[in-house]
């Protein structure tokens, strides 16, 4: 297919042809990142409960929430080979050959210090971006300060895809992502919206009876309370390569 005359409906199309139909070549992946990111959450929340229980109530302050995002960003850091590994497989299923999850997966390591670059650059405008949302609503007048992340967080999207599949330097990724999506970014922001919007649905679709379910548990077993906010996560980080395919037809049709 030439992604480069596509229409944004076709190019979503493709991605959603692209996951749905390799389903089953990225299972193996998927499977692997759910036990690491189980692990690796397990020692987060075990972590941040010591500290809340070491520390009293006015003592306490931001430590946790301090501690929740430096978590994350460990978590999501050592998970930086799964996105390596997803972009390679898509790229040879899309031109009808595959990669083995373990060659997949271990090409992701040749990646990782590139990759953490922009993930630490990316986390940091997320977080500001996230933090600025909160603020405006509370007073409209933080509004003009989150729309450099809004930007950035569109215009930076596109950096992991230069630096896997042209095996760019973090910088020079970072800098082709910002210009080939500065070209048309509305275009871009509306794209990544739709695309966001579709995995949300799915999660939604699959994390809603599993809520309600454990919801009317958690009555008599409040434990349950806690696991249901680690299978949601899990969830959400299985749907990755979804979004990850979504986003592969338009990067390959601004080339």
């Amino acid at each position: 297919m030439d992604y480069s005359t596509a229409s944004i409906s076709e190019l979503l199309f493709a991605g959603f042809k692209l996951f749905w139909a390799n389903l089953k070549n990225i299972a193996g992946v998927i499977a692997i990142q759910m036990l690491t990111l189980s692990f690796l959450l397990l020692i987060v929340v075990i972590a941040i409960l010591n500290l809340a229980a070491d520390s009293t109530g006015d003592a306490l302050g931001y430590g946790p929430l301090i501690g929740l995002l430096v978590g994350i960003y460990i978590c999501l850091s050592i998970c930086l080979i799964f996105p390596v590994a997803y972009i390679k497989k898509f790229h040879a299923l899309d031109n009808n050959h595959a990669v083995e999850t373990r060659v997949s997966l271990l090409q992701g390591l040749s990646y990782v210090k590139p990759l953490l670059i922009w993930f630490t650059l990316y986390f940091l405008i997320l977080t500001y971006t996230l933090l600025m949302a909160a603020l405006v609503q509370r007073s409209l007048i933080f509004l003009p300060l989150i729309i450099p992340g809004i930007v950035f967080v569109v215009s930076l999207c596109l950096s992991p895809f230069f630096i896997v599949h042209d095996d760019m330097t973090a910088t020079s990724a970072i800098k082709q992502s910002h210009l080939t999506v500065w070209r048309s970014w509305w275009k871009m922001a509306g794209y990544l919206f739709i695309a966001i919007i579709s995995v949300m649905l799915v999660y939604f679709s699959i994390a809603l009876p599993f809520t309600f379910f454990f919801g009317i548990l958690s009555a008599a077993i409040p434990l349950l309370i806690g696991a249901l906010s680690l299978f949601n996560a899990l969830i959400l980080s299985a749907l990755l390569p979804f979004l990850i395919a979504l986003i592969y037809p338009y990067y390959l049709a601004t080339k």
